[in-house]
């Protein structure tokens, strides 16, 4: 649009200035008793404008281009510097693992959106490494809970395997064993599916 209006400014004042020059030729010519400008002469005057007119409207296009050009490059590479801490924030949630998790981001000193969301990226995986280790200690605890029942009924069979001729009191014995072992199992797991189901979980501690 400017290229345009300047284009147009420089027509009307070449008009105006032909005018002027033509008028005051005009006058010279009344005075010296020369003969008037030939019809060749002004089309040359004319075209000689519009190649002006053309030069000037091709030239500041082409300056347009150059700025654009130069301009858009640097506020490439300012939006990129701009955008790193991003791009940082963004492999490393690509590169995240349970290992990993423990590292934190650097937190940009630009108090805007990048850094909020560095500090909810950090926040977020100490919830989850916390849900891990949780789910470690967890995982250990119940092995442990299942591991002594069955250890038990497994040393009651060895130790009524070595023995023979039983008597009925000794099996007695033994299939009492069992039963409560099985029982205590039974009981652990009744209160994994409890608290495996959250819904139902009065004391969520």
């Amino acid at each position: 649009l400017m290229n345009y209006s300047a284009t147009q400014m420089a027509s009307q004042v070449a008009q105006v200035t032909t005018l002027a020059q033509s008028t005051s030729d005009i006058d010279n010519q009344m005075e010296l008793q020369q003969p008037a400008m030939s019809l060749g002469e002004s089309i040359e005057s004319i075209e000689r404008q519009q190649q002006i007119i053309d030069n000037f409207y091709r030239n500041s296009f082409l300056y347009m281009l150059f700025i654009i050009m130069i301009g858009g490059s640097m506020m490439y590479l300012f939006s990129k510097s701009i955008l790193l801490p991003l791009a940082k924030l963004n492999d490393k949630i690509k590169n995240s693992t349970v290992s990993t998790l423990s590292d934190k981001l650097s937190v940009p000193n630009s108090d805007d959106e990048i850094a909020e969301l560095t500090v909810s990226f950090n926040k977020m995986t100490d919830r989850i490494q916390e849900a891990f280790l949780f789910q470690q200690q967890f995982s250990g605890n119940v092995a442990h809970e299942l591991r002594t029942p069955l250890t038990i009924m497994k040393t009651k069979i060895d130790v009524f395997e070595k023995r023979e001729n039983h008597t009925p009191a000794e099996y007695k014995e033994l299939i009492l064993n069992q039963k409560n072992q099985l029982i205590r199992l039974s009981e652990i797991i009744q209160t994994l599916l409890e608290i495996t189901n959250t819904d139902d979980v009065q004391e969520k501690e």
